[in-house]
């Protein structure tokens, strides 16, 4: 997305009757989590991944900034870093000019395939040397997928302007195209310089985040469920490319998808949704959608005005589905059972002479990628709160006991970032670290335990 750079703006609502916390500065992570390294490797989003192969990290960058304007951000592209020490092997696929920021990646067979916001897909060796590039749509925004075809192994990926590709790993040669109806974009054989050019006004509408790959209809072949920017559920067939269907109820906002569920021989895929008008109460549903894309089942919770997520999702080796809001966790059994982990941090403010309560974790909390031990908490994950409201430009980490039910520790971050939290052996010496990026373009390795 050349001109979309989430910022996170604080939502204020008085709440009453609470009490308030000391307003104070939080411990530094590192009075926690001791610092294993720091790489100057651009800003991530929050569709960055990261991929581990080869005794390798790699990540994508954005570069020094989102919005590359000029198209001489040469910060951007794939790093391949050394993961003991951080140090940077190799920058690759970050030519200029051209707007060369990259957000997901996918390693398969000793290769790497990711887009950019130049409106191409890559397939590199691990050294970074190019084996194919192929021109697309639009902004390739998150990390395409792997599927197996019938035996043929094959490549998604998406456009944040409604195509999708299935693609030979080998040379990028197109299994299926599809393309949603609205779909106005450029397609092979079309004039590529005028659509360069409208390219940079075109705003996000489709297919922004990596889809939910699961079995629909149960011809043998996963299919794709994706979560639209314009408030759409959007399913496809793997094996054809064929739209299976689409909901886009005008009477709902969505706010995320959870899984696709089996409900006897059917397949559901679940989601929350929150009412567009007040006439069905103030709270959420948790819906499930069938293969018509109609809410076969849909159950109401109740959650309060400023609560909001978007699709920031983890699920347990127990089938929960664990899902942040602002001031909570959503604990989602797959029997739709709804608990809530509390994690209020209020904060006072004062605006035009009055005080008043707001919350200080963010409006879209990230979610770690895993489940960690922390001291004598067994298991726990980590939230990432992009900004805090009392120290701007600094972000913070709350570290939640799900077992236990309770926020452990809030830590400060060095920086704001969107990056969902990475948890894994890092440099393979058999402990848990965390990785976290900051806008400020560095990318913080951290050890847990």
């Amino acid at each position: 997305m050349k001109w979309i750079f989430l910022l996170c703006m604080t939502i204020s609502a008085f709440v009453p009757d609470q009490k308030t916390e000391p307003d104070s500065t939080l411990p530094d992570i590192s009075t926690a989590l001791p610092l294993q390294w720091q790489a100057d490797v651009g800003a991530g989003s929050y569709r960055t991944n990261v991929v581990c192969s080869g005794n390798q990290l790699y990540i994508g960058s954005n570069g020094k900034s989102f919005m590359d304007a000029n198209l001489f951000d040469s910060k951007g592209g794939v790093y391949s870093l050394n993961p003991k020490n951080g140090k940077i092997a190799k920058q690759f696929a970050n030519e200029v000019p051209g707007d060369m920021d990259v957000n997901g990646l996918l390693a398969f067979e000793n290769k790497l395939y990711f887009g950019n916001d130049n409106e191409e897909i890559l397939c590199t060796d691990l050294e970074g040397r190019e084996i194919w590039r192929k021109p697309v749509s639009g902004d390739v925004e998150s990390q395409p997928v792997l599927l197996d075809i019938s035996g043929r192994m094959a490549i998604v990926f998406a456009t944040e302007v409604g195509e999708i590709q299935a693609v030979n790993p080998q040379n990028g040669n197109t299994v299926w195209a599809h393309y949603t109806p609205e779909f106005n974009g450029w397609k092979p054989g079309q004039n590529r310089k005028v659509m360069k050019v409208q390219a940079y006004f075109r705003n996000s509408e489709s297919f922004v985040t990596r889809p939910i790959v699961s079995h629909l209809n149960g011809n043998g072949v996963e299919d794709l469920v994706y979560r639209t920017y314009d408030n759409r559920i959007y399913a496809v067939e793997g094996k054809t490319g064929n739209r299976l269907y689409q909901f886009d109820d005008p009477s709902y906002f969505l706010q995320a998808i959870l899984d696709v569920q089996k409900r006897g021989k059917r397949c559901v895929t679940r989601c929350i949704l929150k009412p567009s008008s007040r006439a069905e109460g103030e709270g959420m549903f948790l819906a499930e959608i069938n293969s018509q894309g109609q809410i076969s089942k849909k159950t109401m919770f109740k959650q309060t005005v400023s609560d909001f997520s978007v699709e920031s999702t983890l699920v347990t080796k127990q089938g929960n589905v664990l899902l942040p809001l602002q001031n909570s966790i959503l604990v989602i059994s797959p029997d739709n059972t709804i608990n809530t982990i509390d994690r209020n941090n209020l904060l006072r403010e004062e605006e035009r002479k009055s005080t008043f309560s707001t919350y200080r974790s963010s409006y879209i909390t990230r979610i770690s990628t895993g489940v960690f031990r922390f001291g004598s908490h067994r298991q726990c994950i980590a939230l990432l709160n992009q900004y805090d409201p009392l120290v701007r430009e600094k972000g913070f980490l709350e570290i939640v006991d799900i077992e236990k039910k309770e926020v452990v520790a809030r830590l400060q971050l060095p920086d704001e970032g969107e990056m969902p939290p990475y948890i894994g052996d890092i440099n393979g010496d058999g402990k848990v670290d965390l990785l976290v990026s900051g806008y400020g373009g560095k990318l913080y390795c951290y050890r847990i335990s």
